[in-house]
């Protein structure tokens, strides 16, 4: 068991209290699999999405995409990666947050963004996925991974 927060660059976006299944990868891989025998499964779980070099229209469009599938139904809570280079050029700095938090506006659970794990600036946060979590956003963001990876 272990904690990760604003050390590890998490901060709050959505304020709430949420426990499930770490679950979750590159969001551009995901999107990918739907409609396939790999076909992502998230219900009852904290969603860990994150991405590199896709500008935040693409983001907006595979977040949709999810939703439309129904993969947003019965997730507990989201917690964003860094999303290392997700930004147009010209832009505002901020527009991917404004993206993400137009698309979560009607979403029910914490989420939390910047987590430096996946594809990373620096210093790679391994997430043990497919283990109980709990979410906790407030002023600040904590994950807090419950249990271990692998038993003895």
């Amino acid at each position: 068991p272990y904690s990760v927060g604003p050390d590890e660059g998490l901060r709050a976006m959505k304020s709430g209290t949420a426990r499930g299944t770490l679950y979750g990868g590159c969001l551009s891989i995901l999107v990918s699999l739907l409609g396939t025998r790999f076909e992502p499964r998230t219900e009852g779980k904290l969603l860990f999405l994150e991405d590199t070099g896709a500008k935040p229209y693409q983001i907006d469009r595979m977040l949709w995409q999810l939703r439309e599938a129904g993969k947003l139904d019965g997730v507990r809570g989201i917690v964003f990666g860094e999303m290392l280079d997700c930004a147009s050029l010209g832009a505002a700095p901020d527009l991917l947050d404004k993206v993400i938090l137009n698309f979560v506006k009607d979403f029910d659970g914490p989420i939390a963004m910047g987590l430096r794990s996946g594809h990373v600036s620096r210093q790679n946060v391994t997430l043990t996925l497919g283990v109980e979590a709990e979410l906790r956003v407030d002023k600040e963001a904590q994950l807090h991974v419950l249990e271990p990876a692998v038993a003895r």
